[in-house]
């Protein structure tokens, strides 16, 4: 069976199966109870947005290996968002 593909990144595709975990993960969290319902039209729009969000980070990363940079010297999410409430 052939996995279904959100998006394609650089060649390599973004499987259905990572926007689906990403969004388990949300559900599962904290703040599940903030989100829209699943199979909603705000639900859908919901993982429009986690598509989005999961292929700019591959594009990133595609784009810092293309530049050899490895994140070696990059802050930390803590030095970026040294308020709690930002993360």
């Amino acid at each position: 069976m052939t996995a279904r593909v959100a998006a394609t990144v650089d060649g390599v595709p973004v499987p259905v199966d990572d926007v689906d975990a990403r969004e388990a993960r949300l559900r599962g969290g904290p703040l599940a109870a903030a989100l829209p319902a699943a199979g909603t039209s705000e639900g859908r729009q919901l993982r429009r947005w986690l598509t989005q969000l999961i292929v700019t980070e591959r594009v990133i990363a595609a784009e810092a290996a293309a530049l050899g940079e490895t994140g070696r010297d990059a802050p930390s999410e803590a030095e970026l968002l040294p308020d709690t409430t930002a993360r």
